[in-house]
This record gives C-alpha cells, structure tokens and sequence, in this order.
C-alpha cells in the first residue's frame, strides 16, 4: 500500500505538468503529444482487520463512495499529427492500467495494456474518425455503482470502427471486435474465438432538451471442440435517452441481450461461455441457446453547484441462465435458472466551501438467485466528509475521510463483505469500514 500511495504522489507530479504538456502541443506543430490520467487509492480498515467491499452475492457492481478496497491507476499517451492548414489528423493512444486490491502486495498485479488503437479524423471531409486497435468503445457509464452498462469493446484482442457519421443531423457508430476464451482447466486446448459488431444510431434530437441513442449488437463465438459444443450466435438491442436541462440531467436505459452476446460484467465486451472455471474444474452454467438478460437503469442528477448535489439511481437486472444446476454428467438437476438485481440508492453532497463538503451515500440492493437459492437483500450507508479542488459532483482531485455501514440479510452469510485477506464478516450480518481515499483524474 505504501509504494502505491507514493506511486500516485508520482502521478500526481506528472499531472503538475500537464500545462507544460499543453505548451508542447503548440510548439511541437504538426508533433503534438499530450497525456492524461487517473488515480484511486488510499488505506481502510473494518471492524477486524483490512476494509472488505460490501457487495450482494451475484453483483460486481457495488456502491462506491468509502466502499472500494482497492487501488487502481490508468495513464494515457496520445501522440497526434496534424498540419496547421489541413483538417485531417493522426493520432496513437495508449494506456497502461494497474489494478490492485487491499491487503495485496504491489508487486502481485502487473500492469496491463488496457487500450493501445491508431485513430485518424476527417478522412471523409467530415467529422467521422477511423480507429484501429484495442480501444474503450463509447462506454456508458454509471459513477456511483461503477457500473458500465453498454461497454462493448474493453478487454477486446482488437476491434475497428469508423464513429461520428452524419446522417440526417444524426450520428452513425460502426464497430468490430475479436475476442479470444482461454479454458484455463484445460490450457493445452485451442483457443475459442468470438466476434461482436456493434452500431449504433445517436443524438436523434427530440427536443432541445432530450436526444435518443440506439444500439444493435450481433455476436459469433467458434464451435468448442472440447466440449461438443456448436458454433453460437447471439444478438442484442436496446437504447437510452438523455435529458438535460438547467441543474437536471437524466438517463434512461434499456439494454437485452441473447446467447452469447450476454456479458459476464460491466468490465467487459466479452460474451459468456458456456463453462465456468471452479476450483479448476469446467462447470456449465449457461445454456446460451436459452438464456438471455435484460437490463434497465435510471440515472438521475440535480446539481445545483455552490450549494449542494443530489444523485440517484435505479437499476434492474433480469438474467436467466438458460439451464438449472447440472450434474457430473452435464445433466440439468432443477429448473433454478434466473438471476434478478434491484438496485435503489443515492449520494447527496452538501458544499461548505468550494474545497470541503460532506457527502453521504445510501443505497438498497435487492438479489433473488434461483441458481444459488439466495434470496435477500444489503442497505448501505456511507458518511464522507470531502477536501476538493472545486464545486460539483465530478470535480477532481478529491481527499476523502469516510465511515461506511452495511447490513445484509441471513441468507448473505458467508457471502458478503468477505476477502481471501479478511474473512472476520463469514458469519455476520453487518459490517463498519473505515478510511482514506485519494481520487484524481487530468
């Protein structure tokens, strides 16, 4: 912990001279290089021992604020080529990322390559870009529960697209991405290998106030071998809608998917296979000719800066496995096929000053899993007292001192606020965090 906390004391110095960077973008012409980055961390603690997460059995996705026991970092490099008197433009990003749980040393997580794509603009004499490599693909994101609801392209082999299309006063996206499914039970086995197209349609104007945004997604994974399995293909669809105006901003979501265009998280554009990796054994746990999900999210937000900030969302998930539990001989046992999700919860931040506010966060996660036989519920609450660099919800960096409360159902014992580093809350039903944490973006 202590070489990353002098790690982002590091990155914060490279970020000191960001203006440095931007007085080398003007005198470097048609050279430009730039960079950017951000930085999590901090130390934690519970009632026993090293902060834990609080999350709800069958979620990734967890209610951030004095709940994150982790570390993590991304910096970016964008080196751009552009002659003063022409439009068209070339540019290379590339970003290393490192992640690092609580109670982890430094040295076990690696940095990874997270995007490294070539980027060209305004080939087509307009303002459609060109790309190629591995890339974040206009993800859509909701903060307070880190939550990326339509992320198609991240941990992708490669991909390509052309964005920014216009068509009719709209905007056209076409994508393709290459994904690659290792069987670590049985690493001496060929890879499989899928593909996802992804387009989409945005910023269909409805009003001044409120534009509407598309998405259609098609996805081929190879036949498995090893397990008999045929080729699959799977689809997905959905939309959301933005509204913004005055303090107000607001998003609707709805996102299904089929086969195995599902996904195992937020994380990831990468489509479910059927077999899970337990204790070194394949297990099957998705029949993708039957299974499906749909997801649904609100996101609204009230900022009214210089006096206070109030965020809120709901969020429903309703996945079905397509298959019960099996047995040794892959045979379904039961019909406990569904998994379903209800998040409810908000962060209010009340500014005393430009550079301190407190905020507190409350939320509710609701989990019905037929699969586990899980049914119940956690409420968390968390009191963060803040020193930031200015007004508003996303203003960066920001030093946070927080308190953090959780209680769960009985039926959550053993599976919630637990850790291969902390395993005091096994048998509990509630739980006190307690810490520091740096947030910092540029």
């Amino acid at each position: 912990m202590k070489k990353y906390l002098v790690f982002t004391l590091l990155q914060f110095g490279v970020s000191a001279m960001a203006q440095t960077g931007e007085n080398i973008e003007k005198t470097m012409s048609p050279h430009q290089l730039s960079w950017h980055g951000y930085v999590r961390t901090g130390i934690g603690g519970s009632n026993s021992g090293q902060m834990v997460n609080f999350l709800t059995p069958g979620n990734v996705h967890k209610y951030r604020l004095g709940n994150e026991a982790n570390s993590y970092s991304e910096l970016t490099l964008n080196y751009k080529y552009k002659e003063q008197d022409k439009k068209e433009s070339f540019q290379v990003y590339y970003t290393v990322a490192k992640f690092n749980p609580y109670g982890e040393r430094f040295e076990e997580q690696k940095p990874y390559t997270a995007q490294l794509y070539v980027e060209m603009s305004d080939l087509f004499k307009d303002q459609s870009k060109l790309w190629a490599g591995r890339k974040y693909y206009d993800r859509q994101y909701a903060d307070m529960i880190d939550y990326f609801w339509l992320n198609t392209g991240q941990t992708a082999n490669y991909g390509v697209g052309i964005k920014d299309i216009l068509w009719k006063k709209n905007k056209l996206n076409f994508a393709f991405f290459q994904f690659k499914y290792r069987d670590k039970t049985n690493p001496g086995v060929k890879d499989l290998n899928s593909y996802t197209f992804d387009v989409r349609l945005k910023e269909m104007f409805i009003s001044l106030n409120v534009n509407l945004n598309f998405v259609g997604l098609f996805s081929y994974r190879t036949e498995d071998v090893l397990h008999t399995l045929a080729a699959k293909k799977g689809f997905g669809m959905g939309g959301w809608l933005n509204y913004k105006k005055g303090f107000i901003t607001h998003v609707t979501s709805v996102i299904y998917r089929k086969g195995p265009q599902m996904t195992q998280n937020g994380y990831t554009g990468q489509g479910l296979y059927e077999f899970q990796d337990k204790g070194g054994k394949a297990v099957r746990e998705y029949d993708l000719d039957k299974s499906y999900s749909f997801i649904m999210g609100n996101f609204f937000q009230y900022e009214q800066k210089k006096n206070y900030t109030l965020h809120a969302i709901l969020t429903y998930v309703n996945k079905s496995y397509g298959i019960g539990n099996v047995d040794e001989n892959k045979q379904s046992t039961d019909n406990r096929k569904t998994l379903n999700i209800l998040n409810l919860g908000g962060r209010y931040i009340k500014y005393i000053s430009k550079h301190f506010n407190i905020a507190v966060e409350a939320g509710n996660e609701y989990v019905k899993d037929s699969r586990r036989g899980v049914e119940g519920s956690m409420q968390k609450i968390s009191l963060v007292p803040q020193i930031s660099w200015d007004y508003g919800y996303y203003s960066r960096p920001v030093l946070r001192f927080f308190v953090t409360y959780a209680h769960w159902s009985d039926s959550f014992k053993g599976m919630t606020g637990i850790d291969n580093n902390n395993l005091y809350f096994k048998d509990k039903t509630n739980g006190l965090t307690y810490g520091v944490q740096i947030e910092y973006w540029w």
